[in-house]
């Protein structure tokens, strides 16, 4: 096994593979203003030699795993990544949503972000089973034939795949002691569809639950700082997102396994930066800091339909100054998630909601038409939480992105569809200006009372004969239900 050498050169990682923390992509291709916080500096200094190209990003060579923590060494193994690279130092800090971006970027695209043989891999696993082949004793040579393979490609296939994820599981355990639910759900997802590529999100999720202890997913956790309550996002919500597992409907059980994320995570989809963007000149000095306004001499960001403020913005010194940055500052309001009669799991407000107010962002790993298809043949109840994502002053485009929030999704993914809806819709424009990466809010359609359910129209043209051949029947129990969403 080849031995690693810490690298210290100076040159980024080729093919844009080299990007430091605070430029990683989130869904709208910025580098998480939503919570102002500045990236740790050990992802900045991480550096890795042009030759390793995009698995830099997670892996300085082939087949090293030095450099991990103790926790993450069984974790190194079986994902193929070592402390040298910015996926670790990304994990090790508890950026979660950079660490999984990080990981998906360091596959060739095509993908799907995760490890899939490449054509010099196949080559490699030819080679050295043509020289087993020639060596006159084929029973014998096959094993050597895959161990030459697996040296040649830096990594070999599981004999047992869910022993790997219970040993795997094991070794993460005691973070769970440490509160890094979140670090423990990702390694889980990742080593799910690692172990098991050829299986669809459902199986993969499902045998990563199992291979638990108990088989409990990490993520129903009760929350420190408000007793008696479990936090669903494990932390990662300023505003708490509360699960009632006592609910007598529950019956205990939790929801299918997922990763908790609080912004979009681009996986397939590259952002093209300065498209379409009204950078705004607003600031402190002037009568208006990006107050919302109609006339010219409002934030121009608000005329030009923008949205909200962006990196180009003058605002942009002290985003949390700024009166235009709504979806950026996450999750204010206070949800619930519970079982809902017929309906499975959904969302109740925790709080009154006035009408108008933003809500909660539709969240999860944004790819492209081809992916999301690709994953909704593999596992057809993913396809239910595939959001299109508007584009263009249309609504339509033919390269459109979807937002998958199916294994990584924030508590929007629960939101139940209804005929009835109390919240619309709203494509906000990404900051990086692409029309394919618009970000999507949910606000409020009227006032919203305490514990009343949360509802949106998928399809507002479900209800049409031709809509509803592929529609999918609606159990909003409204009095004016179409029948279908």
């Amino acid at each position: 096994m080849m031995t690693c050498v810490p690298c210290n050169d100076d040159t980024a990682v080729a093919d844009g593979a080299g990007v430091t923390a605070d430029t990683t992509s989130s869904g709208s291709g910025s580098p998480a203003l939503g919570r102002f916080t500045t990236p740790a500096t050990a992802m900045m200094s991480r550096r890795v030699p042009p030759s390793a190209g995009r698995r830099g990003l997670r892996q300085c060579r082939d087949s090293c795993v030095h450099g991990v923590p103790a926790a993450l060494q069984t974790a190194a193994r079986v994902l193929n990544f070592c402390g040298h690279a910015p996926f670790c130092a990304a994990l090790s800090g508890g950026y979660i949503e950079r660490a999984l971006w990080l990981y998906r970027a360091s596959f060739e695209p095509g993908d799907g972000g995760v490890h899939q043989d490449s054509p010099m891999e196949m080559e490699a696993e030819a080679s050295a089973a043509d020289e087993a082949d020639g060596s006159g004793d084929n029973a014998d040579a096959a094993p050597a034939a895959h161990a030459n393979a697996a040296e040649a490609t830096g990594r070999s296939e599981p004999a047992d795949p869910a022993g790997e994820l219970r040993a795997l599981a094991r070794s993460l355990a005691p973070m769970l002691e440490e509160g890094k639910g979140r670090v423990v759900q990702l390694l889980l997802l990742l080593g799910a569809q690692t172990l098991l590529p050829e299986a669809g999100a459902k199986a993969q999720m499902e045998a990563a639950r199992s291979a638990c202890e108990h088989g409990e997913w990490p993520v129903i956790r009760p929350a420190s700082f408000d007793k008696g309550k479990r936090d669903l996002s494990c932390g990662a919500e300023i505003g708490l997102p509360e699960i009632l597992l006592d609910d007598p409907a529950a019956h205990g059980t939790p929801p299918l396994p997922f990763l908790y994320i609080n912004e979009c995570v681009a996986v397939d989809v590259v952002p093209q930066w300065g498209r379409n963007v009204a950078a705004c000149k607003c600031s402190e000095t002037r009568k208006r800091f990006c107050a919302p306004s109609v006339d010219s001499r409002g934030c121009a960001c608000k005329v030009h339909h923008q949205g909200e403020c962006g990196l180009s913005c003058g605002c942009i010194q002290r985003p949390e100054a700024c009166a235009n940055r709504t979806l950026q500052r996450g999750l204010r309001k206070r949800l619930k998630v519970k079982p809902i009669d017929g309906k499975g799991w959904g969302v109740i407000a925790g709080e009154s909601i006035a009408k108008g107010d933003f809500v909660v962002e539709y969240v999860g790993e944004i790819v492209s038409a081809a992916e999301a298809d690709r994953r909704a043949l593999a596992c057809p109840d993913a396809g239910l939480y595939h959001f299109a994502i508007p584009a263009g002053r249309s609504g339509k485009s033919a390269d459109a992105a979807v937002i998958d929030a199916y294994t990584v999704r924030n508590v929007a993914a629960f939101i139940n569809f209804s005929c009835a809806p109390n919240l619309d819709v709203r494509p906000i424009a990404a900051q990086s200006g692409d029309p394919r990466l618009r970000r999507v809010g949910f606000f409020a359609t009227r006032d919203i009372s305490m514990n009343e359910e949360l509802g949106y129209r998928r399809d507002k043209n479900a209800f049409t004969a031709k809509s509803r051949k592929g529609s999918i029947k609606c159990l909003c129990g409204a009095s004016a239900c179409m029948g279908f969403v």
